[in-house]
C-alpha cells in the first residue's frame, strides 16, 4: 500500500492562469526531498490536490470565531484593576453581606415572629403564676412580679397580631403596669413593701416583767 505524501505548497505562487503561472510549470521547479520518489519532480495531480487542501484549510480558518480574551478578575483592594460585572458579582453569593428578601416576605416573617414572642409571652405568665402560689394562700413576690411585667408586655404586643386571640386577663396596660411596678417594689422590699425599721425607746425602768 503506497503512503501519499502530502506536498507542502506554502510559499509557492498561486495558480493563476490570467498571469500565465500554470501549476504544471510550478510543478517542474519543484523536487520531492525522500521517499522512493526523491529528487523528482511531484506530479501535478498531486499537487492539484495540495492546493485545494491549502484552500479548505484557509476557508476553515476564516470561518472560526475569534478567541475571547480573558477577563481578569479585580481582587479586594486592588484600585488598578477593573471592577467585575454585575453577573460575575451575582454568581458568587457574598459571605458577609445578608442578602435582601422582598418587602412582602420581611413583612410575613415579622408577623410570624411577633404572634410566636406573643404566645412565648403568654405561655411563661401563666407557668410563672403557678410557680407563685405559696402553700396557705400566699404568693411568692419575684414570681409574681415577673408575672405581671410579662402580662404587661403581653397586652403592649398583642394590638400589632389580629390572628392572635386575647390575652386571659385585663387588657388594661395602665392597671397591669402599676400592678408590676408594685410587686417589683415587694420582691426588692423598695417603697411600701421596705422592711419597717426597728424603733429605738428610751426604757426608764429597769425592773424587769414579771
Amino acid at each position: 500500500m503506497a503512503i501519499r505524501r502530502r506536498v507542502d505548497v506554502s510559499g509557492l505562487p498561486t495558480p493563476d492562469p490570467d498571469k500565465g503561472v500554470p501549476v504544471p510549470e510550478i510543478a517542474k521547479k519543484l523536487t520531492i526531498k525522500e521517499g522512493k520518489n526523491a529528487g523528482k519532480s511531484p506530479s501535478v495531480a498531486s499537487l492539484y490536490r495540495a492546493y485545494a487542501e491549502a484552500e479548505q484549510a484557509a476557508a476553515v480558518d476564516d470561518d472560526l470565531p475569534l478567541r475571547p480574551k480573558p477577563v481578569r478578575i479585580r481582587r479586594p483592594g486592588d484600585p488598578l484593576t477593573p471592577r467585575r460585572s454585575s453577573c460575575a458579582t451575582a454568581s458568587r453569593p457574598s459571605r458577609t453581606r445578608t442578602p435582601e428578601a422582598p418587602v412582602d416576605d420581611l413583612q410575613a416573617v415579622r408577623a410570624q415572629e411577633r404572634e410566636k414572642v406573643f404566645s412565648e409571652l403568654i405561655a411563661t405568665a401563666e407557668r410563672l403564676d403557678m410557680l407563685r402560689r405559696l402553700e396557705g394562700g400566699g404568693v411568692d413576690a419575684h414570681a409574681t412580679a415577673a408575672m405581671h411585667a410579662l402580662s404587661f408586655a403581653a397586652t403592649i404586643l398583642w394590638p400589632t397580631i389580629p390572628s392572635a386571640p386575647p390575652p386571659g386577663f385585663r387588657h388594661d396596660s395602665e392597671r397591669l403596669l402599676q400592678l408590676a411596678a408594685h410587686w417589683r417594689e415587694a420582691a426588692l422590699e423598695l417603697g411600701e413593701c421596705a422592711p419597717a425599721r426597728p424603733a429605738l425607746r428610751i426604757v426608764t425602768d429597769t425592773t424587769p416583767p414579771s
